[in-house]
């Protein structure tokens, strides 16, 4: 079994470790041909009741959604295919060659960069063979979860400085986040124990709501070459 292998096994005998509880927002890789090397939001719902201990049922917040009733999909997955939220990470160059995550489709799809632009874009190339000019706020380093672990190991200086609010606007913005968050906790009918895992995320899910919301009106950045 590889090092991944191990990353978030849980025997069944034991409890699910902390980034398996029910509630707690993760990122799944859907094993599909259509979505190659591809990381998606998800709140864990259970452990799943079949022959396999190490499946989890996981609601996806943007895949496989049905965009008609706005009807969130429910999956199953293998705890290898889970991991935590990567933390906040501040912008930062990159280098042709560096292997790296590109929000696309409303998922963070593994891929290479292989040109920079004048204009600061950059040229990735994902799993697919497919080609993205990408502004870099789209763009973060790639890692793996290894052993409870982030590899290659975060740096204190890559962390993004949370800024204090300072009006009433700001803090209504924040208000509404975090009734869009509770609205996502309800909905996956997630237990107490983990709504504080989902609280605690809150900031990096709006991060991916704007990021989804964006998607089409950046369309002229974010090209498909």
């Amino acid at each position: 079994m590889s090092q991944e292998d191990k990353a978030t096994t849980a025997p069944a005998t034991q409890d699910p470790p902390s980034l398996l509880q029910p509630g707690s927002i993760v990122e799944v890789n859907p094993r599909d041909n259509d979505y190659l090397g591809a990381w998606y939001l998800a709140v864990i719902i259970e452990r799943a009741s079949s022959t396999c201990d190490d499946r989890y049922v996981v609601q996806l917040l943007f895949l496989y959604e049905d965009i008609s009733t706005g009807t969130k999909a429910i999956r199953e997955y293998n705890s290898v295919d889970i991991r935590p939220l990567p933390p906040r990470l501040r912008p930062r160059k990159f280098k042709v060659g560096d292997l790296v995550e590109a929000y696309y489709r409303f998922g963070w799809f593994e891929g290479e960069i292989v040109e920079e632009l004048h204009n600061g874009n950059y040229i990735c190339q994902l799993k697919s063979s497919k080609r993205l000019e990408l502004v870099v706020e789209r763009l973060r380093l790639q890692r793996s979860w290894r052993d409870g672990e982030w590899i290659p190991p975060l740096d204190e200086s890559e962390l993004a400085v949370e800024e204090e609010d300072s009006t009433d606007e700001t803090k209504q913005t924040d208000s509404d986040k975090a009734g869009i968050m509770e609205s996502e906790a309800d909905s996956a009918e997630s237990s107490t124990a983990g709504t504080g895992n989902m609280q605690e995320a809150s900031g990096q899910v709006t991060i991916e709501e704007g990021l989804r919301k964006g998607e089409h009106d950046e369309e002229g950045n974010d090209e498909e070459l």
